[in-house]
């Protein structure tokens, strides 16, 4: 159906490969995607629940070092909850888009300042 479509067996991008070129062979960035998946399966453990497909999406579309920051604010959200937490994919997706529209708000600015110069220049 989707000819030009990677089918992904492995588990080693599902939390937190993202768009800086890591997981590329880069060892640097194969331990870093271990950290965020060690992270992941940490937070899953001490809450006793697992994160759903969309959560998993949403960590997956941040860059690693997004998706670090994402799973340090989700632990330090449940840790001020006393280590309870009823739904913890609803807080990673939370955490998730919000660092997602800061990144993508940085970028627009970026953008229009590289444009600025192009027409200063």
């Amino acid at each position: 159906m989707f000819p030009h479509a990677t089918i992904r067996t492995t588990g080693r991008g599902a939390a937190g490969e993202g768009e800086d070129g890591a997981g590329d062979g880069d060892p640097a960035g194969d331990e870093e995607g271990q950290n965020v998946l060690h992270l992941l399966r940490k937070l899953e453990t001490q809450v006793g629940r697992q994160v759903d497909e969309r959560a998993l999406r949403a960590l997956h579309n941040l860059s690693i070092r997004d998706a670090m920051e994402a799973l340090t604010k989700v632990d330090e959200l449940v840790s001020a909850q006393g280590g309870q937490c009823r739904n913890l994919s609803s807080i990673l997706q939370s955490v998730c888009r919000k660092i997602e529209k800061r990144s993508s708000k940085s970028q627009k600015i970026e953008d229009r300042l590289a444009r600025l110069a192009v027409q200063a220049g």
